[in-house]
């Protein structure tokens, strides 16, 4: 008997399999060689620059945040926590109502978050089985990296850095961010605030661990911002917009 996340992993390689067919990654290959690649790479050491002072900062950040107790931040992290958990099922629930009522723009909307999602999903687990940072409920105190030995055991304990939750969260949220022209589109960036904020809370990761997922996830929408899935049968061509 297959349980929820078998059944969401089935539905999301449906939904790939479905939009591969009509030609949503036709244009993809082009698009990757069009992005400047150089450039996103500086724009990704800087941000990693960036944090290596707040690594610094982690514990007493921690403590601080822990010690919160209003109403409105138990209310911020049950939302962050509900959507790591459950991300998939909405954006798949999404994809599928969108296509049943006949709105392909939905329905591909909904596609460019789920792959957002998997993108900023993948560099996360990535860069989690370079970096091997302990988790905070480890014990061992937030400087701990590196801790290669893991690989041949159980990495669990050591991968903090960065959180994928928050960074699928982001991704997904970030790609919605960029399609919408509206002034509110920033309320879509409360969504993954909510899931780091949900994450320091339970003792799973540093602050600097989410803070990095969150940068991650919108630099992983942006690459993929300027892309325009071929909307046309798959006989045709394809037409790729350059990521500014």
């Amino acid at each position: 008997m297959l349980n929820a996340k078998q059944w969401t992993l089935i539905l999301l390689a449906l939904i790939f399999i479905r939009e591969a067919q009509n030609g949503y990654f036709r244009p993809m290959p082009a698009y990757l060689r069009s992005v400047p690649w150089k450039k996103q790479a500086l724009y990704f050491l800087a941000g990693l620059a960036f944090l290596t002072p707040l690594f610094f900062l982690d514990l007493p950040l921690l403590g601080a945040f822990q010690a919160r107790t209003e109403a409105l931040s138990g209310l911020a992290a049950s939302l962050g926590r509900h959507l790591g958990r459950r991300l998939w099922v909405y954006l798949g629930s999404a994809y599928v109502l969108a296509w049943l009522c006949g709105q392909n723009k939905l329905r591909r909307e909904a596609a460019s978050a789920i792959l957002g999602a998997a993108a900023a999903g993948m560099a996360c687990n990535t860069l989690k089985m370079i970096f091997l940072r302990a988790r905070p409920d480890t014990g061992v105190g937030p400087f701990v990296f590196f801790h290669w030995s893991a690989l041949a055991s159980d990495t669990r304990p050591y991968e903090s850095f960065p959180s994928g939750d928050v960074a699928i969260v982001a991704g997904a949220a970030a790609v919605f961010f960029f399609k919408t022209r509206a002034p509110w589109r920033w309320l879509w960036l409360i969504l993954p605030l909510c899931t780091a904020y949900s994450r320091v809370l339970l003792n799973r990761h540093w602050p600097a661990d989410t803070l990095a997922s969150l940068g991650l996830g919108l630099w992983v929408a942006f690459c993929l911002s300027g892309y325009a899935p071929d909307p046309r049968p798959a006989s045709r061509g394809a037409e790729t917009m350059r990521c500014s």
